[in-house]
């Protein structure tokens, strides 16, 4: 089964924080973050929903703009890891197409 989507990328956006801007800035970006519900429910998503929000806006206080935007197209879903594309790539072209 497939993490889920908030939680993938509360998770890649907190390493993210950490990478860029340091531990000390992931520590209180993420303070609440260990209550959260599972997320097996539309109530415990939208709870995950507001705390998402309230952690971006902490996270907009605690980092300069350059490197908030940094972060954020870091932690975009479209950014797949470099190992991933080599493998796409190989397999590309040993099977000489995408069918």
């Amino acid at each position: 089964m497939s993490r889920d989507f908030q939680t993938s990328w509360m998770e890649i956006f907190l390493q993210r924080v950490e990478e860029i801007a340091g531990q000390e800035i992931r520590e209180k970006v993420e303070e609440g973050k260990e209550n959260l519900p599972l997320p097996n429910t539309a109530k415990a998503k939208k709870e995950i929903s507001k705390w998402i929000t309230q952690a971006i806006e902490k996270f907009d206080t605690l980092v300069d703009e350059n490197k908030r935007n940094d972060i954020l197209v870091a932690t975009c879903p479209h950014t797949y890891p470099k190992k991933r594309i080599r493998e796409m790539k190989t397999l590309f072209q040993q099977l000489g197409s995408i069918d």
